[in-house]
C-alpha cells in the first residue's frame, strides 16, 4: 500500500531528524512534487536525507562549473551556452504596472567585489540572447555585509525573462524577471520558450 506524505508530515519529520545520526551517511532520500506529496526517489525506500550538497557542486551537475568556488555568482555552460546565476529569494520586485515580478541580479553597489565583472559579463550574454536560469538562495542572515548563504533550491531553476535596468526606484540595477521555475534534474528548456508573466516561487524554497 502506498501513502501519501504530506509537507506538513515531511517538515515534521526533517526537524526530528536534525543533529541525529545519520547511519554513516546513508539516510535515504525522497522531494515533494508540485501538488506537495512526498516522492521516493527509486532504490532510497523514502527517508529523508537532511545533507544537500555544496552549491558549487550543484552548478557543476547542471554542466557549468563555477569558475571561482568563492567569488564567482553563476557560471555558463560550455555545451550550449545557458547562463546560471545565482540571485537572493527576498531580493525581488513585482511591477505594479505589468503584474511581472523580478529579482535582482546585479546592484550597483556591487561593483568592487570580486564577482561583479563576471556577473556583468553574464548579463550581458543574456542580453544577447543567451538562455538565463536563476538559481535561488536563502540568506542566513538578510541584514548582513557580506551575506551567507544558508540553503538553496536544487530541484528548480527559474527561467529569466526580461531584463531590466529602469524599475522604479532601482535605476541603475539589472533585475531579471521571474518565469514559471522548471526542474534542474531534467532537459534545460530555453528561457524563451516559458510563459511569460509569473514568477517560479514554486516550492520547495524557491
Amino acid at each position: 500500500m502506498q501513502v501519501s506524505v504530506t509537507r506538513a508530515m515531511i517538515s515534521r519529520l526533517a526537524s526530528r531528524l536534525t543533529g541525529l545520526p545519520n547511519n554513516g551517511g546513508n539516510l535515504r532520500a525522497s522531494y515533494l512534487d508540485d501538488a506537495g506529496s512526498a516522492v521516493v526517489l527509486p532504490g532510497t525506500h523514502g527517508a529523508i536525507s537532511t545533507m544537500k550538497k555544496p552549491i558549487s557542486e550543484h552548478f557543476a551537475d547542471l554542466g557549468a562549473p563555477l569558475r571561482n568556488i568563492v567569488n564567482s555568482w553563476g557560471a555558463v555552460r560550455p555545451s550550449d551556452g545557458a547562463v546560471f546565476l545565482r540571485v537572493w529569494y527576498d531580493r525581488k520586485f513585482k511591477d505594479e504596472a505589468t503584474g511581472r515580478t523580478y529579482r535582482q541580479l546585479l546592484h550597483i553597489s556591487s561593483e568592487h567585489k570580486v564577482g561583479y565583472l563576471e556577473r556583468a559579463e553574464h548579463i550581458e550574454r543574456v542580453r544577447q540572447g543567451a538562455p538565463g536560469f536563476m538559481v535561488i538562495v536563502h540568506a542566513a542572515d538578510e541584514i548582513a555585509r557580506p551575506r551567507k548563504i544558508k540553503d538553496y533550491n536544487p530541484e528548480v531553476l527559474v527561467p529569466i525573462g526580461e531584463l531590466r535596468d529602469d524599475l522604479k526606484g532601482h535605476e541603475g540595477e539589472w533585475w531579471g524577471e521571474c518565469l514559471p521555475g522548471i526542474s534542474a534534474t531534467g532537459t534545460v528548456q530555453s528561457a524563451s520558450s516559458s510563459k511569460k508573466g509569473a514568477c517560479a516561487d514554486a516550492p520547495p524554497n524557491v
